[in-house]
């Protein structure tokens, strides 16, 4: 354990700081928090299916499952609204969507995101200019972000992480 602290410690620092995150405190250790107990909620996660299997290649079909799984069903890359309702029950049992709606509480609130204009001369168009994001209409993106990830579910998803670990 000291190890993995010690490992996920400069890995969050370096990781943190490079991808030019808000800078400031709260929003750094929130972070650290955040992704120190999904790095041991995961672990166990894996140690557990590691268990239950007799031999490490059923472990590794196991766990290749859930890993796809839980990385396509946090949030991220499939949004809540366009998931399948016969797999949205995997968002609820999903560490890293908990961890993920943390981070996006944690970065999005609370900052005024500012606006350029693109486009030719037939077509200009106001879009919203996110350092490594691709630009996206101002209006639209600070609604969606405003409204799916609100300042009190900060807290909420605290519990259940703390729980799964």
């Amino acid at each position: 354990m000291p190890v993995k602290l010690a490992i996920g410690t400069c890995f969050n620092i370096i990781v943190y700081f490079l991808a030019g995150l808000r800078a400031d405190a709260p929003t750094f250790f929130i972070f650290y928090l955040a992704s120190t107990l999904v790095r041991f909620t995961m672990s166990s996660i894996f140690r557990t299916i590691g268990s239950m299997t007799k031999l490490y290649y059923q472990a590794l079909v196991v766990a290749g499952v859930v890993l796809l799984a839980s990385l396509n069903y946090t949030g991220f890359t499939l949004p809540r609204s366009y998931m399948h309702p016969w797999f949205e029950w995997i968002v609820w049992i999903n560490p890293l969507s908990y961890a993920f709606e943390v981070m996006m509480v944690n970065q999005v609130n609370g900052v005024k995101y500012s606006c350029t204009r693109y486009g030719t001369f037939h077509k200009r168009v106001n879009h919203l200019t996110i350092k490594g994001w691709f630009p996206i209409i101002p209006t639209w993106a600070e609604r969606a972000l405003y409204a799916q990830y609100p300042e009190q579910h900060l807290v909420k998803p605290w519990s259940s992480v703390m729980l799964m670990c």
